[in-house]
């Protein structure tokens, strides 16, 4: 509820700039107002659907529901949920995929939010005119597909990433441009890759970006 009322607080403080002087801003002044607006709105829309996954999976409510499915199919899915957060702030995201037609054991819906999470906090913690780099690959002698999602954002300690899966010890940051979030993001998708009988985990150091890396099963072809 802490984390829910920055974004609403920037939602009704704009929208009352809007109401009371709208025939006074200039075009240009409105645009930037309705805009917050709208990233505002997206980041309330994140942190509700993070909260409400997270109350069903403690609640054991959540049905797992695996099938075969294309893991680009899925990245790209994931990609398209935070677009406009990446348009925000002119941030480019790149994807790459190294073998075509990779499928994998997985449930879509639950992958989605991992590679949207992972993805909105890359764009967190990049600066403006960034990059962030998708990689769809596999490991076969494990037969795990392996998905990549690197920044060169402001980075993490030591400290920060012994905790950064775990409710109690998570911390969260603000971004490079105020964005704030619950915490709940990371630890949902470890929760959903656990499931998965998959791994995830962080490389990074501060002042270089980070990279998040996760594994799922391959699918029987």
């Amino acid at each position: 509820a802490h984390d829910l009322k920055t974004p609403f607080n920037v939602i009704m403080g704009f929208s009352e700039l809007l109401l009371m002087n709208f025939g006074k801003h200039p075009e240009g002044t409105k645009k930037k107002y309705i805009a917050r607006i709208n990233q505002s709105a997206q980041n309330t829309l994140i942190l509700l659907d993070n909260l409400l996954q997270w109350s069903r999976s403690q609640q054991s409510s959540m049905i797992f529901n695996p099938v075969n499915e294309s893991i680009e199919k899925i990245v790209k899915q994931g990609i398209n949920e935070v677009k406009d957060a990446a348009l925000h702030k002119n941030i480019r995201i790149k994807l790459r995929v190294d073998t075509k037609g990779v499928y994998v054991i997985a449930d879509p819906q639950m992958l989605t939010t991992v590679i949207r999470n992972l993805i909105t906090n890359a764009i967190k913690f990049s600066e403006k005119e960034s990059t962030v780099q998708i990689r769809v690959g596999s490991i076969a002698e494990e037969k795990m597909a392996l998905v990549t999602i690197a920044d060169k954002g402001v980075g993490m300690s030591v400290e920060t990433i012994a905790g950064l899966f775990n409710l109690e010890t998570n911390r969260t940051s603000i971004g490079t441009a105020g964005e704030k979030g619950t915490g709940l993001g990371l630890v949902l998708c470890k929760d959903f890759i656990n499931l998965h009988k998959g791994k995830i985990w962080v490389v990074s150091e501060i002042g270089e970006g980070s990279s998040f890396f996760f594994t799922v099963p391959l699918a029987d072809k």
